[in-house]
């Protein structure tokens, strides 16, 4: 069984596979191909976009305390680095 797994977070997106360890070789070639020939079409980004949409709905919108800390991280990154934060998540 192999398992897929994306999390984005801020800036970054972290990718997650599981697998048999049998499976090495061809996990890494299947991981090798996705890099070197990415499809980007305007359905993939705007399915992407999509999710993001989702994402933040779950995370931020529908929680009580959703965007205290989304406000925390852009008042301290703005103060430490000097550098104000001002793009849209989407």
């Amino acid at each position: 069984m192999v398992d897929f797994i994306m999390l984005i977070q801020d800036d970054r997106t972290y990718y997650y596979n599981n697998f048999p360890s049998n499976k090495l070789e061809l996990t890494l070639w299947i991981e090798s191909e996705r890099m070197l020939h990415p499809i980007i079409t305007d359905k993939a980004i705007k399915t992407q976009q999509e999710v993001v949409k989702e994402e933040k709905n779950f995370r931020l919108d529908n929680q009580p305390y959703g965007y205290l800390l989304y406000q925390l991280n852009q008042k301290t990154y703005s103060e430490v680095t000097h550098i104000k934060v001002n793009h849209n998540w989407i």
